[in-house]
């Protein structure tokens, strides 16, 4: 795939995102006097600047001659890490134990990448004690700390 059609893929992913950003902070607004900042203002104006700096990468792609390919060496690691991604996102909002679903998350990332080195008891274990520190650490600084409750 060339640069130039790599950067506009991504763009377009990230005016998406943006576009529902506008309007999930829209919909913070509620009636409100639009005379007022209210709740949304800031993230509309993170949203007015997502736009205006993708389009700004645009024009810059649209009059770059460069025309350098993205050689990707391990699209099979890449297509795993995205669908074990899109899986821990939907198990999130279906069932809700984020922390634990975060530990089994990080424990199938590392193990799918040190999967090319060789498998052992030590090594599952190494994996399984970062995703358990890692989580740890999400609960510490998430929930205890900052309270917020996933």
């Amino acid at each position: 795939m060339s640069q130039k059609k790599a950067t506009y893929v991504v763009l377009i992913v990230l005016i998406l995102i943006g576009a529902r950003y506008w309007m999930q902070a829209n919909d913070l607004s509620g009636a409100a006097n639009q005379d007022t900042i209210g709740p949304g203002y800031f993230p509309n104006v993170l949203s007015i600047a997502l736009f205006v700096l993708c389009g700004i990468s645009f024009l810059q792609t649209l009059y770059s001659k460069d025309e350098e390919k993205i050689e990707l060496p391990s699209k099979k690691l890449l297509a795993a890490t995205i669908m074990v991604t899109v899986l821990f996102v939907a198990s999130v909002s279906t069932f809700g134990f984020f922390y634990l679903q975060t530990f089994l998350f990080l424990l199938v990332l590392f193990t799918i990448y040190r999967f090319s080195t060789g498998m052992n008891v030590r090594i599952v274990a190494a994996n399984a004690a970062m995703a358990f520190g890692l989580s740890l650490f999400f609960y510490v600084v998430f929930d205890l700390v900052m309270t917020v409750r996933f």
